[in-house]
């Protein structure tokens, strides 16, 4: 069973593909960055930490996550 939230890489022959899953859109987001991250290479540092706000656009959630 999987957790509530998360991410995964996935097996692509060309580019990095994650798998993601949340319980909501706003987590859907968050889990997509950490794994692109994750997939970087960099490590996100505990402490503390700083908030930024951002506006996405499109005609339905699938396009703003995909813009994010």
């Amino acid at each position: 069973m999987l957790p509530a939230f998360g991410f995964r890489e996935r097996e692509h022959t060309a580019d990095w593909e994650l798998e993601v899953w949340a319980p909501d859109f706003p987590g859907l987001l968050e889990q997509s960055a950490r794994g692109m991250y994750a997939l970087s290479g960099l490590r996100l540092q505990t402490g503390s930490r700083q908030s930024r706000s951002i506006s996405l656009h499109g005609e339905d959630k699938e396009s703003c996550w995909y813009a994010f």
